[in-house]
C-alpha cells in the first residue's frame, strides 16, 4: 500500500499536533504529522502535512476537508504528489517541539575565555586582507576617497632591541687607528636625553593613574552612603507607618466596645421603663396606693433623666469619633 501525503494550509490558532491526530484519525491511521513552527517563538506558521496509511484515504480527506470552515477560517487542503514527497517534510515530526533557548547560546559566547595572541593576530590579519580587497574594488569603480580603516586601529609593530639603527649604537669609525670621539659624545647626550623623557611621561602617566583611581574609589563610597542612607529613611518610615496604623486600630476597637455597653444600658433601661409604665396603669385603675404611685412617678423621672444623661454622653462620642 502507498501512503498518500495532505498537505493542510490556514490553519486556525489552538488546532495543534494533538487536536489534528485526533481529528483526523477518524478517517483513518495517521502515520506521520508534521505542523511547522517558528524557531525562535514556537508559535505555528499555519500549514502542515499529514501523512496516512493508504493514499486513498489521503485522497477523500482532502476532497472533504478542502474549503471547510473552522473556527471563522477556511482549511485549504491538497494531496500531495508522490514525486515531491522528501524525507526533510519530516524532520521533527511526531515530537513536541521546543524552541532554542538563544539566551545560552549568547551566555556560552559571552563567558568563553579571552582570545590569546594569536588568535587576535589572526583576526587582525583577515580584517586588513579584506579591507584591501575592497579598497581594490573601489578603485576599479573610480571612486577616489581616502579613510583610515582598519589600518589606523592597529597598533605599529615596536621594533626589537636587536634591529637598531647605527645611531644609537656609538659609532667606530676609524680613520688610520684613531677613533672618532665627537660622535661618541653626541650620541651620549641623546640616549641620556631620551631616557628623561621617558622618565618624565611614565611618572605623569603614573600620577594620572593614581589620581583616577581616588577618585573611582572616593565616588564609589559616597554612592554606598546615600544608598545605605535612604535604606535606612525607607526603613524607619515604614516602622513609624505601622505604629501608627496600630494606635488607630486600638483606638477604634476601644471606641466599638464603649457603644457596645452602652447600647446595652440603654436597653435595660428600656425594659425597666415599660415595667413601671404598666405597673402604673394598673395602679390608677384600682385607685389605691397613691403613696406608691407617687414613689414610683419620682423614680421614672429619675429614669428618665438618666436616659437623657446617657445620650447625651453617647452624641459627644460620636461626634469626637468622627
Amino acid at each position: 500500500m502507498k501512503r498518500g501525503v495532505v498537505y493542510i494550509s490556514r490553519i486556525p490558532h489552538g488546532f495543534y499536533e494533538e487536536e489534528m491526530k485526533e481529528y483526523f484519525s477518524q478517517f483513518g491511521t495517521v502515520t506521520r504529522l508534521k505542523l511547522y513552527r517558528n524557531k525562535k517563538t514556537g508559535k505555528s506558521k499555519h500549514f502542515a502535512f499529514i501523512e496516512f496509511l493508504s493514499d486513498e484515504v489521503a485522497q477523500i480527506v482532502a476532497e472533504t476537508m478542502n474549503n471547510y470552515i473552522m473556527y471563522n477560517r477556511l482549511l485549504k487542503c491538497e494531496l500531495v504528489p508522490q514525486e515531491k514527497i522528501n524525507h526533510f517534510m519530516w524532520i521533527g515530526a511526531n515530537k513536541e517541539f521546543k524552541p532554542k533557548s538563544y539566551l545560552k547560546e549568547v551566555m556560552q559566547i559571552h563567558n568563553r575565555k579571552k582570545r590569546s595572541l594569536e588568535e587576535k593576530k589572526k583576526r587582525n590579519g583577515n580584517l586588513l586582507k579584506r579591507e584591501k580587497i575592497k579598497r581594490k574594488k573601489l578603485e576599479k569603480l573610480g571612486f577616489e576617497f581616502e579613510f583610515p580603516g582598519y589600518a589606523a586601529c592597529v597598533k605599529p609593530k615596536s621594533e626589537p632591541e636587536s634591529n637598531k639603527t647605527i645611531d644609537d649604537e656609538p659609532s667606530e669609525i676609524t680613520n688610520n687607528g684613531m677613533n672618532n670621539e665627537p660622535n661618541e659624545i653626541t650620541n651620549k647626550g641623546k640616549n641620556e636625553a631620551t631616557n628623561k623623557e621617558k622618565n618624565e611621561v611614565t611618572s605623569e602617566e603614573k600620577n594620572e593613574a593614581t589620581s583616577e583611581e581616588k577618585n573611582e574609589a572616593t565616588s564609589e563610597e559616597t554612592k554606598k552612603k546615600t544608598k545605605d542612607s535612604s535604606k535606612k529613611r525607607a526603613r524607619n518610615e515604614k516602622v513609624k507607618d505601622k505604629g501608627k496604623n496600630k494606635k488607630v486600630k486600638l483606638e477604634k476597637d476601644q471606641t466599638e466596645k464603649e457603644f457596645e455597653q452602652m447600647d446595652r444600658e440603654m436597653k435595660k433601661m428600656d425594659v425597666g421603663m415599660r415595667k413601671m409604665d404598666a405597673e402604673m396603669k394598673k395602679m390608677e385603675k384600682g385607685k389605691s396606693g397613691n403613696k406608691k404611685v407617687e414613689k414610683e412617678k419620682k423614680k421614672e423621672k429619675s429614669g428618665k433623666e438618666k436616659l437623657e444623661n446617657v445620650k447625651e454622653k453617647m452624641g459627644k462620642r460620636k461626634k469626637k469619633t468622627t
